[in-house]
């Protein structure tokens, strides 16, 4: 059942979140650019069935990258044991700079997130961190998600993302879908991240299924 918490930020910012309890692992979501915790529609519900904690949160303003690494870093550090995080677009790139860091991260799943400049109604956005040197830092394994006609990152920065991974990593290039994940490519894409939990994330309590 989903019932609605407030997180405190480092700042003392009101972190708006939904939370589905479970007794596995704690799965975290991060939305994009003035995206919001609803964003996610049934993915958080499908996943909580499978027994997974799930968290899915606002970030309050300023919509910027520095300050949504510092909010999810809030975030984290309420919560124990390990954690599967999820982030879409720039809430993928500050997943990105998190687990690059954060060694509670034992899963990572960035969907079209940029790591040089995205491109919106407002203009074309630089990434103000070296995202691609944080990549190297991150030793969890990954889950990447690029759609190759998107219109707001390029597909090439997903390729340049999973060059410099670690290994174990999995590219899943989502052919013909621009920026926004059309029903079919979102439900495909939500079949191959629970099968990366099962293996990775694992069951009661975050334990890895031997394989």
């Amino acid at each position: 059942m989903r019932k609605e918490v407030i997180f405190t930020g480092s700042k003392g910012e009101k972190i708006r979140a939904f939370e589905w309890s479970g007794k596995k692992a704690t799965i975290i979501f991060a939305h994009g650019y003035n995206g919001r915790k609803e964003d996610w529609e049934e993915w958080p519900e499908i996943l909580a069935e499978k027994g997974y904690r799930v968290i899915t949160f606002d970030f309050p303003p300023p919509h910027e990258l520095k300050h949504n690494v510092e909010i999810l870093e809030s975030i984290l550090n309420k919560i124990k044991g390990k954690v599967g995080l999820v982030g879409y677009s720039l809430g993928g790139t500050a997943a990105i700079n998190i687990a690059a860091k954060n060694k509670n991260i034992t899963c990572l799943v960035p969907f079209v997130a940029p790591h040089a400049y995205f491109t919106n109604e407002t203009g074309k956005h630089n990434i103000q961190i070296n995202t691609l040197d944080k990549a190297k830092l991150v030793k969890c394994p990954w889950l990447m998600f690029y759609a190759t006609e998107d219109s707001v990152v390029p597909f090439k920065q997903g390729k340049d993302l999973f060059a410099v991974a670690n290994e174990p990593k999995k590219f899943v290039a989502l052919k013909g879908v621009d920026h926004d994940l059309d029903i079919e490519t979102a439900n495909q894409s939500l079949i191959e991240m629970t099968k990366w939990f099962g293996r990775y994330l694992g069951g009661k309590n975050g334990k890895k299924k031997r394989t």
